[in-house]
């Protein structure tokens, strides 16, 4: 678009290999010494470097798009870049701002089983981890200029924000397979117990024995190009059981023409819009949707061809880089966001009575800010004061 851009990563990724100016963490023999804690390891691979780079960045940047993490872990260079007169963008990409305590809370509202106690260990719910959650997502509410987030990860939010698209690079999907009689079911878990494999694999294997035809494609630990290569080449993708609104793959695989069934849960209020050609599925319905699109050949073929023109209205780089542009360009008022959180404000229930202090401390660091007064009433409830 015309703009000259700088990313860097902390770590490479074998399997996304984004492709970035640079890598932080380059190998080392500092890199495979099983560091403890884990924070140790982080400060000696890179912190040093990321301090340098802020510094570079600084000198050459107008603006700073942060999606998991700033440069310091403390997010204290957020306050820095913004009384520099920097423009700040954040992504809230999950994990680094979701709290687990409140997003069982909401889930239980709308009858979506947590995926928590799916997870390969358990979800560290420490006072510190709460603190560097609410230390990054108010620091973010407090400087950054555009949020970029989505309600099923959002639940301790209090500043309305914009929707995140994911992004797909279309330009590297490889051309579709033409939809197949007997076709190709395909599963590509990042996380076996969060996206539900179990129960993906005793769905399929029971249709097999019930004599439908198709070939099961579990795709894992496999390089990120070729596993395009895989989705473009199979006819159904399932994605995830649990998680409202799907995720980078099922995107992907609507951009390589694959029928595509995930999580979106419709009930929810992620605002997926309404032609997405996802079929919602979830663990009680996905034996009935793959047991009715399987043999129907003219409709996956139909919903096959709506995937490619949704991914490019929605979730391709020119749309979403595009978007953040025009945020940018627009003034900071009441009526320019996607989504108002509520949850935290009028529902949230402080899991002991010794964290409402914390939270208070960092509901009080916000409140000075125009968008928290113009939306977040004052009041009490349940131990926490706003």
């Amino acid at each position: 678009m015309g703009i000259q851009t700088y990313a860097a990563i902390l770590e490479p990724n074998t399997i996304t290999a984004n492709e970035v100016d640079r890598v932080l963490a380059e190998e080392c023999f500092l890199s495979r010494l099983p560091f403890r804690p884990h924070r140790l390891r982080q400060f000696l691979l890179y912190g040093l470097k990321r301090r340098h780079l802020m510094k570079e960045a600084i000198e050459s940047c107008d603006v700073f798009i942060f999606a998991g993490q700033t440069f310091h872990t403390s997010s204290r260079d957020l306050a820095i870049l913004k009384a520099l007169g920097k423009k700040i963008v954040v992504f809230f990409m999950g994990s680094e701002q979701r709290w687990k305590s409140a997003f069982e809370q909401e889930m239980r509202l709308f009858n979506i089983p947590s995926c928590y106690p799916r997870l390969d260990r358990p979800y560290e719910t420490k006072r510190k981890k709460l603190q560097r959650t609410l230390n990054y997502l108010r620091n973010a509410e407090r400087y950054a200029d555009v949020i970029y987030s989505l309600p099923n990860q959002s639940q301790l939010s209090l500043r309305p924000y914009s929707q995140f698209y994911i992004p797909v690079d279309t330009s590297i999907i490889p051309p579709a397979s033409e939809q197949r009689i007997i076709p190709i079911v395909a599963h590509a878990p990042s996380n076996r117990g969060v996206k539900g494999t179990d129960i993906v694999l005793a769905v399929l294997n029971r249709l097999k024995r019930e004599g439908f035809q198709f070939e099961i494609r579990l795709i894992e630990n496999v390089p990120y190009r070729r596993a395009l290569e895989m989705y473009a080449d199979s006819d159904i993708l399932i994605g995830e059981l649990f998680t409202p609104s799907g995720g980078r793959l099922d995107r992907e695989a609507l951009a390589a023409e694959c029928v595509v069934l995930s999580s979106l849960r419709r009930e929810y209020i992620d605002n997926v819009p309404a032609e997405c050609p996802i079929i919602d599925v979830n663990p009680d319905t996905l034996y009935e949707e793959l047991k009715r699109i399987i043999p129907d050949l003219s409709y996956r073929v139909m919903l096959a061809r709506k995937g490619g023109p949704y991914v490019q209205k929605y979730h391709a780089l020119h749309s979403v880089c595009g978007n953040i542009l025009n945020r940018l360009a627009q003034p900071r008022i009441s009526n320019n966001y996607d989504f108002y959180p509520r949850f935290f404000r009028e529902a949230f229930l402080p899991e002991k009575d010794s964290y409402c202090r914390l939270y208070n401390r960092w509901t009080e660091y916000v409140q000075d800010c125009d968008w928290y007064k113009e939306n977040v009433p004052p009041g009490e409830r349940a131990g926490l004061e706003f």
